[in-house]
């Protein structure tokens, strides 16, 4: 089909989505592949009257960067300029004395500097080549840009690098820190959610796969926010959430019907000195070369990681859906090497855990699919670490629809220093919040420095994962779940649900207050996705993968 007959049935498919396209000023076109913006009819951001903007790119990676920054330069300058220099900081930002928080932030400007150097080795070429092609076209689009390949390279991957230091303690070179850090120091802050229900659960047998990402938005992402659709020379069609300069996939969908997603799971086994290829970049690369969740399995499994994060993988294809409990790559890791002296006595010894593995450990993975059953001998652990940490233990709170801390504001949990339980029972059922569930890697989260830097956070984590699933199992039993329920479950922390608090403390409007992140439901079988970013008054906005595939 010639190159203008495939630009209009583009604009078609963005109509039909409900956004308008300038033929002229919209459009771009290199060595035969479309670079296209296109603006939503509706929706806007909060009060600026701006209106939210969708891509469609095509070609070699390198291409498709090169579109991009071709159509969006202000965008991607504002996320290399003012998120990128900012979020990183954002995340371990306490109102420190002078003098400490010069210590810590001369650490980590040494730390991403660092990690500038030694992340890019273990990228994949494709990864690469599109962080190139990006910076190209930022130049070709304005000559005096500020986009350069350091300030990509912050924003891709730099919170990686910061990670592995922030979860571990350990300079990345191995050298000593200044005295002056501490963990209590330093805060990040953990506020994830997924889900995958499918099969006979669901009305007329579908899959849906619910997401929010939640982070500092650093008063830039709330602009910027958008779904990406990217059709690579060879890979998979895929639709992400992110925002123009990043190349990674806050939330990704590909043409098989294959959703993932990545949240955050403080653990101490993770390697400061070569972070590799995680998170956002790792999720993206696995959604575009596989088709199943067996097959991004798979390609995790192979890459070079350095640092811990869980990540949801559901397929409409076979309705089979999984978590993937991720640390570093590399030889197994001695799991009761992490917990301090003091709570080994309470914890299961390493016979105990040769006799009661939970699933296969493969290169710094462990696979929850959603017939996974944890072994319930773990569970008899818990009274000791709660009586140790003087916290109440409730047998009755690790039921399927239990809590431990009933409501967001209780403080129950041991900190790190216990099996968190699995509620979810159902085998077309997977959730997860930011915390690892597999008993050998929940270990790893007991390195001392690890629980303090999330100690704020232990059961904020917790109560996410237990109303989560409450909502769930609620919405089930009901009967089937539809589209209109499976979101409402994955928004049940909006500012207009049940916890008007939760994110909105000052009672402001909600067209003034920021979706830190953004929420996504996936409907795996139709292929399509509805997300929320910007304010919390702003329309959802939809892209229905399908219809972008013209020939």
């Amino acid at each position: 089909m010639a190159t203008a007959d495939r630009i209009q049935q583009l604009i078609g498919a963005f109509n039909t989505d409900g956004y308008d396209v300038d033929p002229d000023a919209g459009v771009q076109v290199y060595q035969d592949n479309i670079g296209m913006v296109a603006v939503h009819r509706t929706a806007t951001i909060g009060t600026t009257g701006q209106r939210k903007k969708a891509f469609y790119l095509e070609g070699p990676p390198r291409t498709m960067g090169r579109l991009m920054g071709l159509l969006a330069e202000p965008e991607v300058s504002r996320m290399c300029e003012e998120f990128g220099e900012t979020v990183l900081f954002d995340f371990v930002g306490l109102d420190l004395p002078p003098q400490i928080g010069q210590a810590v932030g001369e650490v980590l400007d040494e730390i991403t500097s660092l990690m500038s150097l030694s992340i890019p080795k273990d990228l994949p070429k494709d990864i690469k080549a599109e962080l190139r092609g990006l910076a190209e076209g930022c130049r070709a689009a304005n000559p005096g840009t500020k986009v350069s390949k350091q300030s990509l390279g912050v924003l891709n991957y730099g919170f990686d690098g910061l990670l592995a230091f922030l979860y571990t303690g350990i300079h990345p070179t191995g050298k000593l820190l200044p005295e002056l850090i501490q963990p209590q120091n330093l805060r990040i802050p953990f506020m994830c959610n997924a889900f995958s229900v499918a099969g006979p659960l669901v009305d007329g047998g579908g899959h849906f796969m619910g997401r929010d990402f939640m982070f500092p938005t650093a008063d830039v992402f709330q602009d910027t926010a958008c779904h990406i659709i990217r059709r690579p020379s060879r890979g998979q069609p895929t639709v992400s959430v992110a925002a123009p300069g990043m190349v990674g996939s806050i939330t990704a969908l590909n043409s098989s019907g294959l959703g993932g997603g990545v949240d955050m799971a403080p653990s101490g086994a993770c390697d400061p000195s070569r972070p590799g290829i995680n998170s956002l970049l790792l999720l993206r690369y696995s959604i575009e070369n596989a088709a199943t969740c067996d097959e991004a399995v798979n390609v995790m499994e192979g890459a070079q990681r350095g640092v811990s994060w869980a990540y949801i993988l559901a397929d409409g294809s076979t309705d089979k859906a999984c978590v993937v409990e991720a640390i570093r790559s590399g030889a197994e890791p001695k799991f009761l090497s992490y917990p301090p002296q003091d709570m080994l006595p309470l914890l299961p010894d390493q016979a105990f855990l040769d006799a009661h593995p939970t699933v296969e450990f493969c290169n710094g993975l462990m696979v929850r699919w959603s017939d996974t059953s944890i072994p319930p001998d773990y569970a008899s652990y818990n009274q000791g670490l709660f009586n140790k940490m003087g916290k109440t233990y409730d047998p009755g709170s690790f039921g399927p629809d239990g809590y431990i801390d009933g409501t967001w504001t209780d403080s129950n949990c041991p900190e790190a220093y216990y099996f968190a339980p699995q509620r979810e029972s159902l085998d077309q059922l997977v959730l997860l919040s930011n915390h690892f569930l597999i008993p050998e890697m929940r270990l790893t989260a007991m390195m001392p420095w690890t629980n303090e830097v999330a100690k704020a956070s232990w059961d904020d984590i917790q109560w996410r994962y237990d109303e989560l699933c409450h909502r769930l199992l609620t919405t089930i039993r009901a009967g089937l779940v539809t589209r209109d329920k499976a979101r409402r479950v994955i928004d049940f922390l909006s500012p207009s649900g049940d916890f008007p608090s939760y994110y909105n403390k000052d009672g402001k409007p909600l067209d003034q207050v920021q979706v830190h992140g953004a929420t996504s439901l996936l409907d795996l079988k139709e292929r399509s996705i509805e997300s929320h970013f910007g304010y919390c008054g702003d329309e959802w906005v939809r892209i229905t993968l399908p219809n972008y595939l013209v020939p």
